[in-house]
């Protein structure tokens, strides 16, 4: 979820509809996590699957887009420097 949420703040430059395919898994990824919590039994395989396999497939398709560490941290690195400013 961390590489998605900095995944996010690159695309949002680049490519919208990514960004937002990107903050709605991490959103569909934490409402499970905390009804997982909620409900103090662990999480069973089957019902990661799904998650797992819509988060990997969008990890994948920003790589793709050429959104590969080194960029991510130069671009994160830039982004802090402005923030700073």
């Amino acid at each position: 979820m961390t590489l998605a949420k900095a995944y996010v703040i690159i695309a949002k430059e680049h490519n919208f509809y990514l960004a937002w395919e990107l903050s709605l898994m991490i959103q569909s990824c934490q409402l499970f996590l905390s009804k997982a919590a909620m409900r103090m039994r662990p999480v069973t395989l089957e019902e990661a699957e799904p998650i797992i396999t819509r988060q990997s497939s969008l990890l994948c398709k920003a790589q793709d887009a050429h959104y590969d560490i080194a960029t991510t941290i130069v671009t994160m690195k830039y982004h802090i420097q402005a923030l700073e400013e």
